[in-house]
């Protein structure tokens, strides 16, 4: 009977110790269950945070590149006003430069104009006392011949051929 105890005894001794081995190897299975989930979910997470820092970056290098793309519209938007504004500045000078040829123009006319005006009055004033002075010299002239053809004929005693109206 001892023995049978002694056997039971070595028995539920073996049962322990396989349920121990059991209880560890399941607690180890569990561990590496767990230690192989928590590897999964931090490449998982590794994983995620490369994805988010890939997602990320391409979101830089796009609003950079609209960012470029705007400062270019920008700047061909600020050269095309310039040019503008050169053609507009441009053309209001030849625009008053050719005023001014026009007004110089029209003012050098008018000049030409008073100046003929000035010399055909200067030659009209000029003819009418060359004229008045040959009828002034015709004049003196007549005058003169009469007063030496009435002395003349005062002289000769022909005294009424200047009563009679001759001269």
């Amino acid at each position: 009977m001892e023995r049978r105890v002694v056997e039971r005894g070595g028995e539920g001794a073996e049962r322990e110790g396989a349920e121990r081995e059991g209880a560890e190897r399941e607690e180890a299975e569990g561990e590496e269950a767990e230690r192989e989930e928590a590897e999964r979910e931090e490449a998982e997470r590794v994983e995620a945070e490369r994805e988010e820092a890939e997602r990320e970056e391409a979101e830089r290098e796009e609003a950079e590149r609209e960012e470029a793309g705007r400062e270019e519209a920008q700047r061909e938007e600020a050269e095309r006003e310039e040019a503008e504004r050169e053609e507009a500045e441009r053309e209001e000078a030849e625009r008053e430069e050719a005023e001014r040829e026009e007004e110089e123009s029209e003012g050098a006319e008018r000049e030409e104009a008073e100046r003929e005006g000035s010399q055909r009055e200067e030659a009209e004033r000029e003819e009418a006392e060359r004229e008045e002075a040959e009828r002034e010299e015709a004049e003196r002239e007549g005058a003169e011949r009469e007063e030496a053809e009435r002395e003349g004929a005062e002289r000769e005693g022909a005294p009424g051929a200047v009563r009679r109206g001759r001269w």
